[in-house]
């Protein structure tokens, strides 16, 4: 019964993958020999009486034979009579022959648990299958497969991929002693597994698993950052800017703890750090540098002409600075308004410094280019949190049957279906003697960010506008076509700008109505976007 359940514990570890040395199996009962249940059981060094016997029984066996059962590593095994016991198939010539057979093997494994009713082991199997599937495929695609990872059905060869350390990490029969994952000792006893082995079954995992650990380590950052961000921004009292770090904050929660729980996290959606928090302290990268040196200044026309670019060039630069320092202050990220103002007054001290070497007749001084990167935070300062904007900027190419292009009276109704009790709705005025007026008329729709009928009109519904164009004196006006704005893209983005082909039903009807859908901050999380900037440094002032 002993030895009945050490071979059930090995056979899960077969139907699990893991690697099996079939050398010290013991043989069958008839075969066993006279003095099998007699004998003592050798581990190491150390010798186990199996009955309650006298001790003269034990002492009757010489030294020698002890030493020699010691040191037997058991019998040879035969590998076509492994092959016969487990009903595995031909060693594979190719790594997808390979594959393919443990994939077929796996599958009938996977039938036969759900003919047996073995849910458990079904579910296991199947989650096999789907791994050897994607090999397979990532095989075929010459993409990178870490057949470390595979496991190998019992009795199956090596997966041929060259090399010895390749055969290892395919996994077939193992030969030495030092890495047999699970070994059954003489008399069936299972003995602990080698260290080496341990290492060479958990190398398979052991990128998946830093990868886990390196995915939590840049969360518990990431939040690390904005919680010493908002306490800045609290104690500097921007108490909006301090609340808008908290957000993010709790929207890294959820993602945390599924990272710790195994669970894989998608990292491009990370917020980018806030500013001054990164690695970088000037939080800006160079992502390319132009060397410009000196412009020869012998000749008065060319040293004219290189200050008037130097010139022309700062004051562009400066105007930037005050732009983006002003946009951010309204945005309320104080720390990058603060960066550009520090940039500007930087730049008009390189201005000052530029006339002054002019008026003085200075060489044109060293100088170069960079192209700077700053990570922002896009949204539309000018907007409260509570309203969206719809600009109706123009019609496009309308066409009707009987009109000609001046004889169109047109004008745009639009349906905002928010709140449901009180939909909001309004219309352009009417522009005539075109077939593309220019409306250029914007209207304030009242939102309730914080209300869940909101995000599903968002998604489902959007604003319905219909183009109606006056038929004359004592008629109705007549549908030309609808449009349907979808505000999904909102979920994300501050600003939806588009042209949509006006319908009649499923049926285009001809021309285009261009619009623009602003709000002051996405819907479910920030616009972060990059921001690239041609940037003049001034090195060195020549004398």
């Amino acid at each position: 019964m002993k030895i009945c359940k050490e071979f059930k514990v090995v056979i899960e570890a077969a139907e699990g993958g893991q690697e099996i040395d079939l050398s010290e199996i013991p043989p069958p009962p008839d075969q066993l020999p006279a003095d099998f249940f007699e004998t003592a059981l050798v581990t190491g060094n150390t010798v186990t009486q199996v009955d309650n016997k006298s001790p003269s029984t034990s002492e009757k066996t010489p030294p020698a034979k002890l030493a020699q059962s010691a040191d037997d590593d058991g019998p040879e095994i035969d590998p076509s009579d492994v092959k016969a016991a487990f009903n595995a198939p031909d060693a594979p010539k190719t790594v997808l022959e390979a594959l393919q057979q443990r994939l077929e093997k796996y599958k009938s494994t996977h039938e036969e648990a759900k003919t047996a009713g073995d849910s458990s082991k079904a579910r296991r199997m199947q989650r096999i299958v789907q791994q050897y599937q994607q090999a397979i495929k990532d095989y075929q695609a010459k993409r990178h497969v870490d057949f470390a990872e595979l496991p190998t059905p019992p009795g199956f060869g090596p997966i041929p991929i060259g090399g010895p350390r390749a055969s290892n990490s395919a996994g077939g029969l193992s030969q030495s002693p030092a890495s047999r994952p699970a070994v059954m000792g003489s008399g069936g006893a299972i003995q602990a597994p080698a260290r080496s082995s341990i290492g060479s079954m958990g190398a398979g995992h052991s990128s998946r698993e830093s990868r886990q650990v390196q995915q939590y380590n840049l969360l518990q950052e990431r939040e690390k950052q904005f919680k010493m961000a908002a306490v800045k921004a609290k104690q500097e009292g921007d108490l909006e800017t301090a609340k808008m770090y908290l957000r993010q904050i709790k929207g890294l929660e959820p993602m945390l703890k599924a990272s710790a729980n195994g669970l894989p996290v998608d990292v491009a959606s990370l917020p980018k750090p806030p500013p001054g928090m990164g690695h970088d302290t000037d939080d800006y990268d160079v992502v390319q540098y132009e060397e410009a040196g000196a412009l020869p200044g012998s000749s008065v026309k060319n040293r004219t002409e290189a200050y008037s670019q130097l010139e022309k060039d700062l004051v562009d630069q400066v105007a930037m600075c005050v732009r983006n320092e002003s946009h951010f202050k309204k945005a309320g990220d104080i720390p990058m308004a603060r960066k550009f103002e520090r940039f500007n007054r930087d730049s008009r001290k390189d201005l000052d410094s530029l006339r002054s070497a002019y008026k003085n007749s200075a060489s044109v001084p060293r100088f170069h280019y960079e192209t700077r990167a700053f990570t922002v935070i896009k949204c539309c300062p000018e907007l409260p949190d509570n309203v969206m904007e719809l600009s109706v900027i123009r019609g496009l190419g309308y066409s009707l049957t009987g009109f000609a292009p001046t004889d169109f009276v047109t004008y745009v109704k639009w349906d905002f279906p928010f709140p449901t009790e009180a939909p909001q709705t309004s219309k352009t005025m009417a522009f005539k003697g075109t077939n593309e007026p220019d409306y250029s008329t914007t209207f304030t729709i009242k939102i309730d960010r914080k209300a869940r009928s909101l995000a599903r009109v968002f998604k489902t519904k959007g604003i319905k506008c219909e183009v109606y164009v006056k038929m004359g004196f004592l008629k109705a006006d007549k549908v030309l076509g609808t449009v349907n704005i979808s505000l999904e893209t909102l979920e994300t983005k501050c600003v939806h700008h588009t042209s949509i082909d006006l319908m009649e039903g499923k049926k285009a009807v001809g021309g285009k109505l261009e619009v623009r859908v602003r709000i002051r901050e996405p819907l479910l999380k920030q616009q972060v976007e990059e921001l690239r900037e041609k940037w003049l440094v001034i090195d060195q002032f020549v004398k």
